[in-house]
């Protein structure tokens, strides 16, 4: 569901612009190849735009990386920047890192 609403959301508007959306990946699941095969079987050109730049990918997968990357001022900053809107924020799992794994 993250990728599909990914794909959706980076797609160019009419007016030939897109938004961007930041894709903070916590289960290391994040596949490009996964989004142009979603793009593709929804009938999405992806020759004429370049949509996919529209993604910014973050990798974190530690619950120290995690907390750095959505607590920290950078990404308050791309929230806010008004030349490139943020349309979706993704956060594959804000649980995954903090399970306890092994537990009975």
């Amino acid at each position: 569901m993250c990728h599909t609403l990914a794909v959706m959301a980076a797609q160019t508007r009419e007016n030939g612009k897109a938004d961007a959306i930041i894709y903070v990946d916590t289960e290391g699941k994040f596949r490009p190849e996964r989004l142009v095969a979603i793009a593709h079987s929804r009938g999405l050109d992806m020759h004429t735009t370049n949509w996919l730049s529209n993604i910014m990918y973050v990798n974190t997968m530690t619950s120290y990386r995690q907390e750095q990357v959505l607590l920290n001022n950078s990404l308050n900053f791309l929230l806010e920047n008004e030349e490139m809107p943020i349309s979706l924020l993704i956060v594959d799992s804000i649980i995954n890192n903090y399970r306890i794994f092994g537990a009975k």
